[in-house]
């Protein structure tokens, strides 16, 4: 029992390690992007360019990668959350909203309504982060209306 209980925390040191590296690389990704958005939109209204609307060409297309990359790097983040969850219910460490509301039984790990509602919810900050990649390409795509009378 003892080496049960041994292996189930190094796999779930393993897998809380992996998911802490995802979502490291995930919002290193998202800086770097957000970074080249700020420089393209500081371009796009600058007064000494030109061709504004070349700039929010680019700024669309890099966005369209963005949004691409974020998608990617979101199922990366989340591929190990559910089997770290998962263990980390079967061996008694739960966070505060989950007390109370998972009742463990042989067959495994039941959860009530109120916890399946808050799973369902999909509300993480990487989630979020998908979003902003997805709005910032929105914006692209206004200010090329916007300047639709800039060569």
């Amino acid at each position: 029992m003892v080496d049960t209980d041994h292996a189930a925390l190094e796999l779930l040191r393993f897998l809380n390690e992996q998911v802490l590296r995802e979502q490291e690389l995930f919002w290193l990704r998202f800086y770097a992007f957000a970074t080249l958005h700020a420089g393209a939109f500081v371009l796009a209204t600058s007064s000494s360019v030109t061709r504004p609307r070349v700039v929010a060409i680019f700024g669309a297309l890099l966005a369209v990668v963005w949004v691409l990359v974020q998608w990617l790097s979101l199922r990366y983040a989340d591929r190990s959350k559910p089997d770290y969850n998962e263990l980390r219910q079967k061996i008694g460490i739960l966070w505060p909203h989950e007390e109370g509301n998972i009742v463990k039984t042989d067959a495994g790990v039941k959860t009530n309504l109120s916890t399946r509602l808050l799973r369902a919810r999909r509300a993480s900050s990487t989630d979020l982060g998908f979003w902003v990649a997805a709005i910032v390409f929105a914006c692209w795509i206004a200010a090329l209306f916007l300047l639709k009378n800039h060569a």
